[in-house]
């Protein structure tokens, strides 16, 4: 009995090597080669995941202002917009009058964007080369890309600005690992509660290590 059911095994699986074998004179099945989706184009401009251009040294502000709108295009669900915002460079004491109303060491402002006039940033950021300063004008690209996308236009000023922050943070986040940065950022205040209108978006974050990085 046992060698009969050892036979029909024996038979069965020899049936079954034939069936899927190809026939004689047949060429084998080829694989399909792999594909990679690293590049795509869009409105004729290459874009590339992990580019080196995202890391290199810029001569001027606007050639890198042109290459972080369209990284932050790529990153977030925002339109390439028609014009660049104006970026301008003022002083650290400029920047703490408009946002604190008297400077001070309490406030701790890098950059802000004004729908009137722009991205300001501070005179000693140099985004050209250090890439923490590079994230921080990133992150007010974001805010222009979300005032041309009129992001939550219709929600209550506090909201509105609270949410934008929220999601700027993120996406400059994003952005420094994309730079193979250690460092990172996080919304540091309180969620706010309005009772006069908020007119400017600021960049004001401490920056957070990576546990266990060292700069």
């Amino acid at each position: 009995m046992k060698q009969l059911v050892a036979r029909l095994i024996f038979a069965a699986t020899a049936t079954v090597a034939l069936a899927s074998a190809p026939a004689f004179g047949a060429e084998p099945a080829k694989r399909k080669a792999a594909q990679t989706y690293s590049v795509f184009k869009t409105d004729g401009d290459p874009v590339q995941y992990d580019s080196n251009d995202d890391s290199a040294k810029f001569d001027n502000l606007l050639d890198l202002s042109r290459h972080l709108m369209r990284m932050a295009a790529r990153m977030s669900k925002y339109e390439m917009p028609d014009a660049l915002p104006m970026v301008s460079r003022v002083s650290r004491v400029e920047l703490e009058r408009k946002v604190c109303g008297e400077p001070g060491p309490n406030c701790k402002v890098a950059a802000l964007y004004e729908a009137s006039r722009g991205i300001m940033i501070a005179e000693d950021l140099v985004p050209e080369t250090n890439m923490f300063h590079r994230s921080i004008l990133f992150h007010e690209m974001v805010h222009y890309l979300q005032e041309m996308g009129n992001e939550m236009a219709h929600s209550a000023a506090c909201e509105r600005w609270y949410q934008r922050e929220v999601e700027a943070y993120a996406l400059q986040n994003r952005f420094l690992v994309s730079v193979y940065s250690p460092e990172r950022v996080s919304y540091a205040g309180a969620r706010p509660v309005c009772d006069k209108p908020i007119e400017t978006q600021a960049h004001s974050a401490r920056d957070i290590k990576s546990p266990g990085l060292n700069d």
